[in-house]
């Protein structure tokens, strides 16, 4: 028997394999429209996590900067104004300027301590002038990362210059006070509540006729002499004490 092929059957193989590329090509498209949707869904979620916690940084109370060697990488608005710098400072930031002399090499140190403690976190409190000449101590709390790909470290700037200033102050204030409490030409000490001595001078000794060995710790409940006694304890009792008369020395035995 003789089958004549019809026009249909010649071009069948076309038919299906143009129908084959068809559905090769939807898959594609599909495939990529997926793809796509899914870069555009992660894009987004990055951009919105980048916008979140540039929001953070930038709201920080602390100054936040990057630091790599000689320079600072990126820094905050806060940063910026511990420092006293420009809002449009150029980065990278050449910050050994604004170090005072020795300070430099000491901070050089303390990055590479804390560059070899790649889990921890170090810091460091140091003085620097800033671009408009303001003497400033600043603490430095910083911690190993890193920044495009290099070795960086991460810190939080805090100017801590007014508590620095206050420490200060208080320490020549007791510096002072010591000074008259030891120099006083009376007798001066203080108790606590069991009546025992905790702090004196060198005249207390002179008016008790002990050694300081003796009047450490002593019991104002053992003097010999005791109307001294009411007026001491009345300070107890938020009223003020007072002793005028004679009072015959300590009995340390």
């Amino acid at each position: 028997l003789y089958y004549r092929q019809t026009f249909l059957d010649q071009v069948r193989f076309y038919v299906y394999g143009f129908i084959g590329l068809a559905a090769l090509f939807g898959l594609v498209v599909l495939w990529g429209w997926s793809l796509s949707r899914r870069v555009r869904t992660a894009t987004q979620a990055l951009r919105k996590s980048e916008q979140k916690y540039s929001r953070l940084v930038n709201s920080a109370t602390d100054g936040i900067v990057v630091l790599r060697s000689n320079f600072i990488l990126y820094m905050n608005p806060q940063a910026k104004s511990i420092l006293e710098l420009d809002e449009d400072v150029r980065l990278p930031f050449l910050y050994e300027p604004l170090l005072l002399k020795g300070e430099f090499s000491s901070l050089k140190e303390f990055f590479l301590k804390a560059g070899e403690d790649a889990s921890g976190s170090a810091q460091k409190v140091f003085q620097i002038k800033t671009q408009k000449g303001n003497l400033r101590w600043i603490r430095l709390k910083s911690v190993f990362i890193e920044w495009e790909g290099k070795p960086s470290l991460l810190g939080m700037l805090s100017d801590i210059t007014e508590s620095r200033r206050l420490e200060e102050a208080i320490r020549e204030s007791e510096n002072r006070h010591r000074l008259l409490f030891e120099k006083t030409p009376v007798g001066l000490f203080s108790y606590n509540q069991d009546m025992h001595i905790t702090n004196f001078n060198d005249r207390l000794l002179e008016i008790f006729k002990i050694s300081k060995d003796g009047v450490e710790n002593f019991n104002l409940r053992k003097l010999t002499d005791l109307r001294i006694i009411p007026a001491l304890s009345s300070v107890f009792e938020n009223k003020d004490g007072f002793y005028d008369g004679a009072f015959y020395p300590a009995d340390t035995g």
